[in-house]
């Protein structure tokens, strides 16, 4: 048996219904809000003058991520709920 894919049981990625690689649970606009808080850095002075501005945007991000959790999970249990229903052979 070959050892499973990294991801394999908690997929994070899904498309929408007009073919666009999105995040489970988010939309596109959201999607592109969460990664791109991902990938933002911060300085300090950066945080210090723009605090309010700052915790909004984590405000929002912890929002969008709870929100995609909660739908990864799902996903996963209605995967394993299938797989209970039809196990694959050999």
């Amino acid at each position: 048996m070959k050892p499973p894919r990294k991801g394999e049981f908690t997929p994070r990625w899904t498309t929408d219904a007009h073919g666009n690689r999105v995040l489970h649970g988010l939309d596109v606009e959201e999607t592109k809000f969460h990664e791109a808080y991902l990938r933002s850095r911060t300085t300090d002075e950066q945080r210090r003058r723009s605090g309010e501005k700052l915790k909004a945007r984590r405000l929002r991000f912890l929002e969008l991520h709870e929100k995609h959790e909660l739908a990864r999970r799902q996903a996963i249990d209605a995967d394993a709920k299938k797989s209970a229903r039809n196990p694959k052979i050999g």
